[in-house]
């Protein structure tokens, strides 16, 4: 598999997908976790979600384009 071929067929990693695989887990989190460590996990995503979608897309953007070299 190549970076073309994948971005080809959707399946390479857009600043969309990578603000979801972000936001994704810190639910599950919150609901495993218990005092001090379940206050801050939500005030993690409070704080992801009060910047606005837009804001975590940009974010995404960066770290992928680091990644890849760009």
């Amino acid at each position: 598999m190549t970076a073309a071929g994948r971005r080809e067929v959707g399946q390479w990693t857009s600043p969309d997908t990578a603000a979801d695989r972000l936001m994704a887990p810190l639910q599950p989190a919150i609901d495993r976790a218990d005092g001090d460590q379940k206050r801050r996990l939500q005030e993690v995503r409070d704080g992801l979600l009060g910047t606005g979608r837009d804001v975590i897309v940009d974010l995404a953007a960066a770290v992928i384009a680091r990644q890849v070299g760009a």
